[in-house]
């Protein structure tokens, strides 16, 4: 069995170490790169960011930064050449490759999955629909969570999952299609998996092997590469993740998931550097011509005549001043990562971070503000970071009683988003503190009575503390707003049968 270890960090003693290496790297002067500095070291003080930045503006590096921890063991900070797992900023290097293929006449994109998988039965799935999210394709995270390595419960013990193995359990299994191909856009990591699968089909090498043969060398990518946790393959400046304990001085780990021997859809290590070089070349020719960029940068066209701003592995969107602009995100165990590309102004921005940030999207509003020489305010702070350190000292009560007090009073300072108490109450399952988390679960219940995913929470905190009456109750309730929900379908399934 993998063998699990967890190291404690107290925040406190590490305050002098990360003022230190928060001045780690550089950044031009002038205005705006110091409006960059002073946003992104508040955020870094605040436990909203860790990791390194590089915006660029017409064509020119104005910013290029690295804060806090790159690891605890031993502990070290990031610097310019970490190497930060991407996450599904992967996915546009999966979407290169098929383009290269398509390229060299080695596929088409209206091209039948079954031509290359010929194992899966899914028809009408073509590549183009594989790579703009309108498939239908089953999602391979579901599979997993119902039939991988069921004997193990705990993640952390599971064993690796790979590409193979999804293939595997799509034929075994066999889920429906979510939809007829090209009807609607689902976001699917199992098309990419599928895309990169086909990748090695096609070229007759290993997925990790045609990226650096075919984009990472040519473009001198040279601190990027496809990481499978499998292979273990060697990085000299690798970040590991971490995550702020729910008390607000403790970092813990938090790198680990069976997952990670799966790829095309993350799997992805580089670094701001390497991801600027891949900006620049896709001003170019150096992989493939115009015309496919042009058409990777395209909106995807649905059965209906309907566009979504979805191309080939980028979302398709305007800048603040209206023009064109592609971009992408990734969330994967800690990473929490984007590239942003204002095509027609040449401007660009990239966040690589490891500290399992859910302050992403406010950060790059802000970024993309400064660069465009607006006026931003830092992220609100999120309400379960704030509410978990009095429940951690004073109790859950106390918590609760925070809780309503600040959302009647101070509503425009704190994030209390729906999502906000489902993290803290989820934190509390993994740390074995059931009776606070089911009345987490039940706090956010009634502050978003419609949202299904408090009552399947609050279902497998009933589960999990020997309530089956009550957890049947939520996960009933789960099913009379949400009448598809897989999840809450097979935790009252494995109740009946108790």
């Amino acid at each position: 069995m993998r063998k699990i270890i967890y190291f404690q960090y107290k925040r406190l003693s590490l305050v002098f170490f990360l003022l230190l290496f928060a001045l780690t790297g550089c950044h031009s002067s002038g205005s705006k790169a110091a409006r960059f500095d002073e946003y992104l070291q508040s955020c870094f003080e605040n436990d909203q960011f860790n990791g390194c930045v590089l915006v660029a503006e017409k064509g020119k590096v104005i910013y290029h930064k690295a804060f806090g921890i790159a690891n605890f063991d031993p502990l070290i900070p990031p610097h310019l050449d970490s190497q930060f797992r991407l996450a599904s900023v992967s996915k546009q290097f999966t979407a290169m490759a098929i383009m290269l293929l398509k390229e060299h006449g080695k596929l088409d994109y209206d091209d039948d999955l079954q031509k290359y998988l010929p194992e899966l039965s899914y028809p009408g799935i073509t590549i183009r629909r594989l790579l703009t999210h309108t498939s239908g394709i089953p999602k391979y995270e579901d599979l997993c969570e119902q039939y991988w390595d069921v004997e193990h419960e705990n993640f952390l013990e599971k064993k690796y999952a790979t590409n193979d193995d999804i293939i595997a359990m799509l034929v075994e299994y066999h889920p429906d299609a979510l939809f007829k191909p090209g009807d609607k856009y689902v976001y699917s990591n199992t098309g990419y998996v599928l895309l990169a699968s086909i990748v090695s089909r096609v070229s007759g090498e290993p997925f990790e092997v045609f990226m650096k043969k075919n984009i990472f060398d040519p473009l001198e990518m040279s601190h990027t590469l496809v990481f499978s946790a499998i292979r273990e393959d060697p990085m000299e400046n690798r970040v590991y993740g971490y995550r702020l304990a729910l008390n607000g001085s403790d970092y813990l780990p938090n790198d680990f998931h069976y997952m990670s021997g799966i790829a095309g859809d993350g799997a992805i290590y580089s670094t701001t550097g390497d991801l600027f070089k891949w900006d620049r070349a896709l001003y170019t020719e150096k992989l493939v011509s115009k015309s496919s960029l042009e058409e990777a940068f395209t909106p995807v066209i649905l059965n209906d005549g309907s566009t979504h701003n979805y191309g080939f592995g980028w979302s398709i969107d305007t800048s603040l001043t209206g023009k064109k602009s592609v971009s992408h995100g990734g969330g994967w165990i800690a990473a929490r990562t984007w590239i942003m590309r204002e095509i027609e102004e040449d401007n660009t921005a990239i966040i690589l971070t490891n500290n399992t940030t859910r302050y992403m999207s406010a950060i790059q509003k802000g970024i993309v503000s400064i660069l465009h020489d607006k006026s931003c305010s830092l992220p609100k702070i999120n309400i379960s970071q704030f509410i978990g350190k009095t429940l951690v000292t004073q109790g859950v009560d106390a918590a609760v009683t925070q809780y309503h007090d600040l959302r009647n009073t101070k509503p425009a300072l704190y994030n209390f988003d729906k999502w906000e108490l489902n993290t803290l109450g989820h934190e509390l399952l993994r740390l074995e503190k059931m009776t606070e988390a089911i009345e987490i679960f039940k706090l956010n219940i009634d502050s978003y009575p419609e949202f299904p995913r408090a009552y399947s929470s609050l279902g497998e905190a009933y589960r999990l503390n020997g309530n089956p009456e009550q957890a049947i109750e939520a996960f009933e309730k789960t099913l009379e707003i949400d009448p598809g929900n897989w999840y809450a379908i097979e935790k009252l399934k494995q109740l009946a049968e108790k």
